[in-house]
């Protein structure tokens, strides 16, 4: 056997010192068979040799003085097959340690063998303090609403001998005191009979995750805008109050007023904005009992269960109240409100949503036209405010225009149009802010666009009430040029309405006879020489004529 092992015979060795047979002879070897031979002590070792690429387990022993002998096992294929499960150890405790959740490995009692970096941080255990702990102790895992301490892995594992996953909201303790909820899975780990050596559990923060899906749930039942629930939550609301012990039940629709005017004159930020503060009016004025809805695009519901019509009639007028006091630059808060009472369970709870929605109806034509009036009172009012001599100039454009329409020999109501529609002109400039309305100097080109702006505005803030939506093109058009170079399309000659012509003539003249920021005045011969400079380009020969002769 020594032969095979070691590729020496006998015929060839035996009567030969260590050094006769190799030069090459491990130095330690020697020093180690000497130190055996003079002292008698039997010693024990394994070792590697370089020279025959194998390694052993060596045993020697001194049969007498000054003697040694050697027994070798030839060992090899053990330590590859060390080297190799050390590697797959190495490979497994690598893998476990650089995984992004966290990761604990125990042994069969449950003691801890591994824990990564996520789970130290999880946990607020150190490697150094988890390892050889009980596994309970470092992950330490309550149910989120009992509050009670959760089955240890180990045991279901025990039971199973499956991977198991945690219950959800599982909460974990880390040893600082902070709460985490979780999700994890645990797994056995056997030998190769099958039998449970220890076990690793694979955990992760979901706090994000959570956050997510309570913002999914809520959205399913919330409106994004208001956070109000939506029309989906209060249809259910509607079928689980319609009972005995929530009579009496009221329904309140209510619906806000020149939402579109808002969205069409100020831009839909503010008309969002206006859906917030009627929401929040609504919460402020409500019971906690009270459910309230957004559903539809400016329309609520409150539903209000034990509360009959005296008692809905005070939350109406509370409602009321709180609009009166808010508020919101040029726009009016004002909300229509419709109620109705179901007081019998025969009744149907359909038909009092549609009382109610016919009254909320009646009461929107009631008041929406005289909102939609004070509105553009409020506008006019604040457009004075941000605009230096801007109620002079609309009451003089307005003057000329009035006059100019009567040397025309128009008829009172077209008068009285083109006299309202230059007070009107330059009601757009609302949504321009002060700084550029007040600049002093040369606008810049993005300046000027945004300034052009202001007739497209005055429109829709126009078209949307009643009573001025006749005068709506004349301000649109009103920089509009007769040659076709004008301001908003460009229109040309008569295409551009008589009122938009009249407006531009007396407009013009009086921005160059009035101080502005950005111009000195002129004098009226200049401003006359001005106009007849222009005539027939800029603005309509005839209208220059007739306000020269029959006017200044």
């Amino acid at each position: 056997s020594y032969e095979k092992i070691t590729g020496l015979y006998g015929k060839d060795i035996i009567g030969k010192t260590v050094l006769d047979i190799s030069n090459n002879s491990e130095k330690h070897w020697i020093e180690k068979f000497g130190k055996v031979a003079l002292t008698g002590e039997s010693y024990q070792y394994e070792t590697y040799s370089h020279e025959l690429d194998k390694h052993f387990s060596v045993s020697v022993y001194s049969p007498r003085l000054k003697q040694f002998a050697i027994i070798l096992d030839d060992i090899t294929n053990r330590k590859k097959t060390e080297w190799l499960l050390n590697i797959e150890k190495q490979q497994f405790e690598t893998t476990l340690l650089s995984v992004a959740d966290g990761v604990i490995s125990t042994d069969n009692f449950g003691n801890i063998l591994i824990i990564n970096k996520v789970a130290e941080q999880l946990t607020g255990w150190s490697k150094t303090e988890a390892l050889g702990k009980p596994l309970e102790k470092v992950f330490n895992i309550i149910d989120e609403f009992t509050r009670k301490k959760c089955d240890n892995p180990i045991d279901l594992v025990s039971q199973t001998e499956y991977n198991t996953e945690l219950i959800n909201n599982t909460i974990l303790l880390s040893k600082t005191g902070i709460e985490i909820p979780i999700e994890d899975s645990s797994a056995p780990i056997k030998d190769s009979d099958g039998k449970i050596t220890g076990m690793v559990i694979v955990f992760r923060d979901v706090t994000e995750k959570r956050h997510k899906q309570k913002q999914i749930e809520y959205l399913s039942f919330n409106d994004y805008l208001t956070g109000l629930y939506n029309r989906r939550y209060i249809e259910n609301e509607i079928k689980r109050l319609d009972s005995e012990k929530n009579l009496p039940l009221t329904v309140m629709v209510l619906d806000v007023n020149g939402l579109k005017l808002t969205n069409d004159a100020f831009g839909h930020k503010m008309g969002d904005k206006l859906l917030k503060v009627a929401a929040n009016i609504m919460r402020k004025v409500c019971r906690e009992s009270d459910i309230i809805g957004r559903i539809g695009g400016d329309e609520f519901i409150i539903l209000l269960p034990k509360t009959d019509e005296k008692q809905a009639e005070k939350i109406k007028k509370r409602i009321g109240e709180e609009c009166s006091i808010i508020k919101l630059d040029s726009v009016i808060v004002s909300l229509a409100i419709g109620y109705a009472v179901k007081y019998n369970i025969e009744q149907d709870i359909e038909n009092i949503e549609k009382e109610a929605d016919n009254i909320m109806y009646k009461n929107k034509i009631k008041h929406g036209k005289i909102m939609r009036s004070e509105t553009i009172e409020t506008v006019l009012r604040n457009i004075n405010l941000k605009y230096d001599q801007e109620q002079i100039h609309t009451e003089m454009v307005s003057q000329y225009c009035e006059a100019i329409a009567r040397a025309m020999n128009l008829s009172e109501k077209k008068i009285y149009d083109i006299k309202t529609a230059g007070i009107l002109h330059d009601i757009g400039k609302i949504t321009v802010s002060y700084n550029l309305l007040n600049k002093e100097g040369q606008l810049t080109e993005e300046e000027f666009n945004q300034i052009k702006k202001h007739t497209e505005a005055g429109y829709q803030i126009l078209k949307s009430v009643d009573e001025y939506v006749s005068l709506a093109e004349a301000v649109l058009y009103h920089h509009e040029r007769y040659d076709g170079a004008g301001y908003p399309e460009g229109l040309k000659g008569e295409e551009i309405p008589l009122e938009a012509r009249i407006i531009s003539v007396a407009d013009s003249y009086e921005a160059m006879t009035s101080k502005r920021p950005y111009q000195s005045s002129k004098s009226k011969e200049e401003a006359i020489a001005e106009l007849k400079k222009c005539s027939g380009a800029q603005f309509d020969k005839e209208v220059v004529r007739i306000f020269i002769e029959n006017v200044l």
